[in-house]
């Protein structure tokens, strides 16, 4: 009967010793990018300021509440901040830079910095052609294991300040380049060099101009030159005496 009683008593314990073991564990940063199935992402931060940022890395505290399919969510604090050029004087919010890399986010941390790709408006035409470019990277994946993974994600913008309404809007996460330079037995590199095939006909040098050869001209022609440049043709030349 203390037997009983005892098991009784330690397996919820032990349940729940194991769910708070799973919830603490971190992403897989190579498995995030490879399960299917979209993400969706609650992130709250300055957007004014994040509109108004001008540098390359000027990151800012958010708060963002990362749910996973058939999972619990996840809510830590990370940092981001803008990216892009034309994109940040032109849309409603610039892309941005995710960095999941904080004392405030284990959860996340394995993410390391990734990209988030957004629409330029909150408009339908806007989420469409966002959603094209995903396919994109996904059918680029296809062909080439040495290209960005990418993972869709559903994301509902809130203004810490309260200055602009919420909307929700398809976006998504392009895979660390570490991540995809180590899965490819690469190392990342700031220098851009690009192999080329010297068979190619799209890089290969297109051959010099030639101007086309006179054709030579014919016997009777030629003849012909010859007697014009001595002085003209005698009819008579072939009867030196009278007639």
């Amino acid at each position: 009967m203390k037997k009983i009683l005892w098991l009784a008593t330690a397996c919820p314990l032990i349940l729940i010793s194991l769910s708070t073991r799973a919830q603490a564990t971190p992403i897989d940063s190579i498995k995030f990018f490879t399960d299917q199935g979209v993400v969706e992402i609650k992130l709250t931060t300055d957007i004014g300021k994040l509109q108004n940022q001008e540098s390359v890395e000027v990151y800012q505290p958010a708060d963002i509440t990362l749910t996973l399919p058939g999972e619990a969510p996840i809510m830590e604090k990370i940092e981001l901040c803008a990216r892009g050029k034309s994109r940040r004087v032109n849309c409603k919010i610039p892309p941005i830079m995710l960095d999941f890399h904080t004392k405030t986010s284990p959860r996340l941390y394995n993410l390391s910095r990734l990209k988030l790709v957004i629409g330029c408006d909150n408009t339908n035409t806007d989420e469409q052609l966002l959603l094209k470019e995903y396919i994109i990277y996904k059918m680029y994946n296809q062909f080439d294991d040495k290209s960005f993974r990418a993972r869709l994600v559903r994301v509902t913008y809130n203004d810490s300040k309260g200055k602009m309404k919420p909307y929700t809007q398809y976006a998504f996460l392009l895979e660390d380049v570490d991540d995809m330079a180590k899965r490819n037995g690469c190392k990342a590199s700031k220098k851009v060099a690009f192999a080329v095939d010297e068979n190619d006909p799209a890089v290969r040098p297109a051959p010099p101009a030639t101007i086309p050869a006179t054709p030579a001209p014919s016997r009777p022609q030629a003849l012909l030159a010859e007697d014009e440049a001595a002085g003209g043709l005698d009819v008579d030349s072939e009867h030196d005496g009278p007639l």
